[in-house]
Parts: C-alpha cells; structure tokens; sequence
C-alpha cells in the first residue's frame, strides 16, 4: 500500500482468511477455507509462489475447513486450526507436507505457540448447549404445558453454548502420530470403505425428495406420533392438527426418532444444508436472528 492507494492485488485459492507473516516478513501464509490449502505470498516480489494442501494425501473430498493460523517460534512449522475436523494440523515447512493433526475441542477457530515452543493453546468456539430446565425463551403456552419461567436467565440455545481454550504440551513425533490417528477415528475417517448394503440401494433408488423443516426438535413437532417411537407428548409445541403433513411423512414412512444432531438456530441449519458442505462464514458467524450471541470467544492474541 503506498498512502490509502492499493498498490497490488495478489490472486489465492477460494475465501482467504486469517494469515500470519513470519518472523522475518519475507512470507507471508494466508489460510484458504475453501480448498483446504495454505497460500505461501512471497512480501518482496509480492506474489503467490506456492500452495501447502491440509487435506488428507488421496482424499477427493475436502472439509478440513482451516480458519486460523500461527507460525511456530523457530519458524519451521505452521499450526493450523481445522474447523471441520476439530484439531490443529502441524505442518512442516521445509517439506510443505501436513506433519500431523492434534485434537481440539468443538470448532477451534484460533490457535498459538508459547516462545519456547513448549505448549500450545487453542481456542474451541463452540460446545454443546445442554438442557434448559428453566424453559424461559419459549413465551408462548403449549397443548401439552406452558413455559415454566418467563422472566428468568435466559436458556436461548446461544447463551447455553460455552466456547472454551484447550492448553496441551507440544506433542513429540511419536505423541503426534499417536493424535493423528485419535483425529481420523474421531471424525469417522475409517469409515470410508464400499457398502455392499449402500451400493445395492445405489441400483434401486431413482429419486430423493429432501424436505427442509423448520429447526425444531422430534419431540417438538412429532412428540405426540404416538407409533411406539421416543417421543415426549409434553414437549410437544406443534401437535397432529398444526402439522397434519408432517405427521403423515412420519407415520407412512421411515420414524427417525433416536437421530441425535446437534442443533443451533435455523439461520445456521437453512445456510449448512443449502450449501455443498459449510466453511467459516456459515460455521462461526451468526446471523441475524442469532443476534442473542454474547461472550463468544474466537481468537487468542
């Protein structure tokens, strides 16, 4: 920049993101949602000349959903938070290769290094919200029973969610490895292998209608079934004659009842399944109507 002139404009891969200049500010690394890479800028020629993948050697899916980035106190590593595999992945830069991929809690969206490379602390954005015995955000009287305390601390879905930091000493090689593989069976990754179930069904299915509700819970709207599945009739807020078609879906086909998801607002539900697969702007930013967000906690400085 020369004044408030904007001296060059530097193409990377998809939604650019948090980046960090090393200690020299020869380079500069720029976290690449999208496509799962770190874009390596060259600061004197003021250039891309080099992308480091996050995502997993063979993998044709991405999702690691880096959001964050610090550069190690020798200058030799890079620590990336992955946002959709809940774990920081150490990378090399000598080699440019991932190096290995240590556990966090829920969403890490920041993470740093102590100056004598001995510990590292992560921030983790979100948590589940538990229960809210005090019923409070629900104003209105239900067939079944009434909110218990209108005017009591506030039980919103966002006020219950706590975000935390997780303190770990810096893992040796073989401590690294030994994470690496907690993070793939955490996230299911050995769960990718042919069905042989999946591809019969592959051969007899021609159509899937994907109807999109409105976030509510099964006992909130299904409660009341009354077909031997786990509902809570007391819980129920729309019963048989508000929801007739819902209802019929539920009695003349598949009852999902025991299907535990973990849900926040609909501003977060309708942006996650109208996209292929969500990435920052969906998974930390709340919306409008998610505007009760408070305290949230999202980076470490």
């Amino acid at each position: 920049m020369n004044g408030n002139a904007l001296s060059t404009v530097i193409p990377v891969p998809s939604q650019p993101s948090k980046m960090v200049l090393d200690g020299a500010q020869r380079y500069l690394y720029v976290v690449c949602s999208n496509d799962d890479s770190i874009a390596v800028i060259d600061t004197i020629a003021d250039k891309l000349i080099r992308t480091v993948s996050i995502a997993r050697p063979g993998d044709i899916f991405k999702g690691a959903i880096p959001n964050s980035i610090a550069i190690g106190p020798y200058g030799t590593q890079l620590f990336v938070t992955l946002g959709g595999e809940n774990a920081v992945a150490v990378v090399n830069l000598v080699s440019g290769k991932v190096e290995g991929r240590i556990p966090t809690g829920w969403l890490p969206t920041s993470v740093t290094v102590t100056p004598d490379n001995k510990h590292l602390f992560a921030i983790n954005e979100k948590s589940n919200a538990g229960p809210n015995p005090g019923n409070t955000y629900y104003s209105w009287n239900t067939p079944y029973g009434i909110s218990t305390n209108k005017t009591a601390r506030n039980e919103y879905t966002w006020e219950l969610e706590k975000s935390g930091m997780v303190s770990m000493p810096m893992p040796n090689q073989a401590e690294l490895a030994e994470l690496s593989q907690l993070v793939d069976y955490d996230n299911g990754f050995q769960n990718r292998h042919s069905d042989p179930l999946m591809q019969y069904l592959s051969t007899k299915i021609k159509h899937v209608i994907y109807i999109v509700n409105e976030n509510r819970t099964f006992d909130q709207v299904l409660g009341d079934l009354g077909n031997g599945s786990n509902g809570q009739p007391a819980l129920t807020f729309f019963p048989q004659p508000i929801t007739p078609n819902l209802h019929a879906l539920a009695a003349n086909y598949v009852t999902l009842d025991n299907f535990y998801d973990s849900s926040e607002t609909s501003g977060k539900g309708t942006r996650t399944i109208t996209s292929r697969r969500p990435n920052p702007s969906i998974m930390e930013t709340p919306t409008a109507s998610d505007s009760r967000t408070i305290g949230r906690a999202s980076s470490i400085t």
